[in-house]
């Protein structure tokens, strides 16, 4: 099992009781406060990948936002050297 959090582990626990017949999808979607369709979807993605599914596909990747570091090397250079006032 790898690292869930709170929210995570709480979806993971509804889909698992749905699929014993505690929960109804009505019931789990109240709890979860997404709607039957949403429902619908973490059931299909449950059956296909397990545990693993409830965990964000990016979670440990760094963002593809990130600005490199030697560009921030240089801009900080630039700063220092050409545009200290």
């Amino acid at each position: 099992m790898c690292d869930l959090t709170d929210k995570e582990k709480l979806k993971l626990n509804t889909i698992q009781k749905i699929i014993t017949g505690e929960y109804n999808k009505k019931k789990a979607s109240e709890i979860l406060g997404i709607t039957t369709r949403q429902v619908n979807r973490l059931l299909i993605k449950f059956k296909e990948e397990g545990e693993n599914g409830f965990v964000h596909k990016t979670r440990g990747k760094s963002s593809n936002r990130k600005v490199p570091e030697n560009i921030k090397s240089e801009i900080v250079n630039l700063y220092i050297t050409e545009y200290f006032d």
